[in-house]
């Protein structure tokens, strides 16, 4: 019966130090590792390539994933976008820009009024006659099939007059592959530092460093050649603007030799590209005949720190040069003579 006794005591004992040490590792870790949002953030998709989509109706405090990031406040709306309640169908009176991209467009790190795809309304104000509204469109990891298959999901009922893509290097991955949210995984991580930060340290290879916690698998597409999924994709939303009648604008991020390849191939589909150089968002130089945007002397200071997403800065950079891209190509709908540069 002693013997019994003072096992019982050895394993209380075990467990008592097991969840002291468990408590103060987690509050050491809370004050080192950010807050995760996968379960406020993602929901699971009902379709097999989206996987997850954006939780509707989520409303929370986003602070980065590996890097702790300023909170911000994301508000997800009841279409699943983080964007406004939209009026549908659109009002006559507006001009409807739909802003298709990934965790650059959704406007990670910054205020939803501060990422380029609502600059770009603001700076865009009035097209003939009528109100520019923007729509952000974008999904933190999604790819470009991913983002189009979204964009026929959640955006063709909205009176699209122009779709603008945020092309960049992450963009040639594989669809992401997020865990169940609803799974005790997911939730653990959400929940406690400890396990966020475990899991940081063992998925360095998905975008749990830069877009929330997935998984790229597998090879992309039948031969695995990620420039030709990326044409594909973009294949598809040529067609989808013909038949719905929204004009296109791609836009490449930092393009580098492979983006300026798959950028050719994408012009042949007749969208036009435009580069998001170094230079063009310091403004030393504009896109096409358009002036510079407002000169930068940093260039660290377009992005957030060590992050590397675009900062409130970047992110109004980026809106002044799609501005002039829209006005100067010739776009139809929007006048040349209208071009404006630097910030309103």
């Amino acid at each position: 019966m002693q013997r019994r006794t003072s096992i019982w005591r050895a394993a209380l004992l075990v467990l008592g130090s097991l969840v002291v040490t468990f408590t103060v590792l987690e509050i050491a870790f809370r004050f080192v590792v950010p807050r995760a949002s996968e379960t406020d953030m993602y929901v699971r998709s009902d379709d097999e390539l989206l996987n997850v989509e954006l939780r509707p109706g989520a409303d929370f405090e986003f602070e980065g994933v590996a890097v702790t990031l300023p909170a911000t406040r994301v508000i997800i709306s009841s279409r699943g976008l983080r964007e406004r309640e939209l009026v549908v169908p659109k009002p006559s009176d507006v001009l409807r820009i739909g802003c298709l991209g990934d965790s650059f467009t959704f406007g990670w790190g910054v205020e939803v009024d501060e990422a380029w795809c609502r600059q770009l309304e603001g700076r865009l104000g009035r097209v003939g006659g009528r109100r520019v509204e923007t729509v952000n469109l974008g999904v933190p990891g999604y790819n470009p099939s991913q983002q189009i298959r979204f964009l026929q999901k959640k955006g063709l009922d909205l009176g699209l007059d122009v779709v603008v893509t945020f092309f960049d290097a992450t963009d040639y991955d594989p669809p992401i592959r997020h865990p169940d949210p609803s799974d005790l995984g997911p939730w653990l991580v959400d929940h406690s530092a400890l396990f966020r930060w475990i899991f940081l340290r063992t998925n360095r290879q998905g975008i749990g460093d830069e877009d929330g916690g997935g998984d790229n698998e597998g090879e992309s597409g039948p031969e695995g050649d990620p420039e030709s999924d990326v044409v594909a994709a973009y294949t598809l939303l040529a067609e989808l603007g013909q038949r719905h009648g929204f004009d296109v604008l791609t836009t490449m991020f930092m393009p580098e030799e492979r983006d300026r390849r798959v950028g050719a191939r994408i012009e042949a589909l007749g969208l036009p590209v435009v580069g998001l150089s170094t230079g063009v968002l310091l403004g030393q130089r504009g896109v096409h005949d358009a002036p510079p945007c407002d000169a930068v002397a940093d260039e660290q200071a377009l992005f957030i720190p060590v992050d590397g997403h675009l900062s409130v800065l970047g992110n109004r950079q980026a809106a002044c040069v799609i501005e002039s891209a829209l006005r100067q190509i010739h776009h139809p709908r929007f006048p040349s003579e209208g071009a404006t540069a630097g910030p309103r």
